[in-house]
């Protein structure tokens, strides 16, 4: 049961094109997405990390909120 309610527990950030490289700036880090270059996907924000959706696949960046700039103990900015 909990594991279903973790699953609803995440919200949309941004649609996004990932380049041929398959590299994305995350948090002025570079972010390897390359089994999904060269697509249009949805960037969700969840309790595992960062995921990127597109047709059916996912992939986790993990931990990317331990990358996030912080200023005074709030988030210098949303990902653009």
């Amino acid at each position: 049961m909990l594991e279903r309610l973790e699953s609803y527990a995440s919200y949309e950030i941004v649609n996004k094109t990932i380049p041929a490289t398959g590299c994305i700036r995350l948090f002025n880090r570079d972010a390897h997405l390359a089994e999904m270059a060269d697509r249009e996907v949805r960037l969700f924000e969840s309790l595992e990390g960062l995921e990127a959706r597109c047709y059916g696949e996912r992939a986790v960046i993990k931990n990317y909120r331990m990358f996030q700039p912080m200023t005074s103990g709030i988030p210098a900015r949303r990902l653009t």
